[in-house]
Parts: C-alpha cells; structure tokens; sequence
C-alpha cells in the first residue's frame, strides 16, 4: 500500500475541518508518482470502502496505524488516533473525507502539523485509486499543489449551488427562484457551511436566515442595473 501526502497551510486556531477533498478528479501529481481518479474509480468507491470495511476510516499521526509504516515499527498498541471520517465519493470532483469528527488528542494536536495524508488503495498498474485505508497527520507532505486548506475550499465548493449563471436578469424571475432554491437545499443539508464561509470572507456567502436571503437578491439586482456579473 502507498502512502500519499497533502500539504498544508492551515493556522494555528482555525476551525477544525468537517469536510477535506483528498484527491481530485484526474491526475494527482506527487513526489511518489501519479494516483489517477476516474469516473471508476467514483463508480466503485462506495463498494470497494464497504468491502473492506472501512466506510469510516481512523485519522492517524505520521502514519502510525498504516502497518509496514516506520511510524507503525516505532510504536504499539493502543496506537493513539485524531479522529474518522467518512470516504466519499463525489462524480465530478474526486475523492473527500467528509463528517470528521475529531477527538481530543486530534483537536489539541492539530497545529503541530503540517499537513494530512492519505493511504490510498490503488492499481500499481493503472495507479488508478480503488479506496482510502487511511489518513494521518504529518509533518511533511508530497502532492503537489493541494493544501488542507485549499482541500477544504475545495470540498465546501463541492457542496455548494457555486458558480452563479453569468449576467443574471432581474426579469428572469424563474432563474432568480432556482438560484434561491439552490440556497435552500444548501442551507437544509449543511447549515454550518454559512459560519465557516463567513469566517473566511468567501465571496457570496450562503446564510441561513431571511436577511441573508434579501442580500442575495440584492446582489443580482445590482448586477442587473449595471450589466455586470455576480
């Protein structure tokens, strides 16, 4: 089994992540050759995770839990964990970890390091990713151009009503009905989405209550006055 990392750029304080993608859809360059998410690999994910029953999968520390691991031959049991999350598949996106539930150790742990990594299941041949075994926390990492912190993004944009139709009219009362919709569904399956993108100063971020509804049809009708993009 390999051993992939993602780099990090998260600070000391920040909210614990929920939701991190761990691979995208395509090519995941590192230091360790290419891992490869295609549409099979999103097809079979979900079975392939039940399979080895691992729907759920510990976050470890330097790979302490992947057996072989140097981290795995320096320590024993019980080795200690951060938290689990859920293996999720997402057609269109890639792979993420998704409901983290983060225990003490992981939650007082968190800002000694630098980046999570994953351990995948792959094809050697393909390099085609068939499951996550696992994640750690380290201190080193070796994908290129993928943070946690832009793994986050990345994952709360993969659940969100985003981008916004280009020139949107105010006369297109059926388009501006849908978008609100958009931000119902949203706002009903994660409501926590709104503070975490607020606290980042993410541009149009979702909100929950009516006030944050009005500020929305606000934005399209000033676009439509001035004939620019939301």
């Amino acid at each position: 089994m390999n051993i992939q990392t993602l780099a990090a750029s998260r600070q000391p304080g920040d909210p614990l992540p929920v939701r991190l993608q761990l691979f995208k859809l395509g090519e995941n360059l590192s230091n360790q050759g290419p891992f490869i998410v295609d549409d099979q690999s999103i097809a079979e994910l979900a079975a392939n995770q039940r399979l080895i029953g691992r729907e759920r999968v510990p976050i470890g520390f330097e790979h302490n839990i992947d057996e072989g691991s140097a981290e795995y031959l320096n320590t024993k049991e019980p080795r200690p964990i951060a938290g689990m999350g859920t293996v999720e598949a997402v057609p269109g996106k890639g792979i993420f970890l998704t409901a983290i539930g983060w225990n003490k150790v992981g939650a007082d742990t968190i800002d000694h390091y630098e980046d999570l990594s994953p351990t995948p299941i792959f094809d050697k041949k393909t390099r085609r990713v068939l499951g996550i075994a696992s994640a750690s926390l380290t201190r080193t990492g070796s994908v290129y151009g993928l943070t946690l912190e832009n793994a986050e993004a990345a994952a709360l944009t993969s659940i969100m009503p985003w981008p916004f139709p280009a020139r949107p009219r105010a006369d297109s009362l059926t388009g501006i009905s849908r978008t609100v919709a958009a931000f119902e569904r949203q706002n009903a399956r994660n409501k926590i989405v709104a503070s975490r993108l607020a606290a980042k100063a993410v541009r149009n971020p979702i909100d929950p209550t009516l006030q944050g509804m009005a500020r929305v049809l606000a934005v399209f009708e000033q676009a439509n006055a001035g004939g620019e993009e939301v």
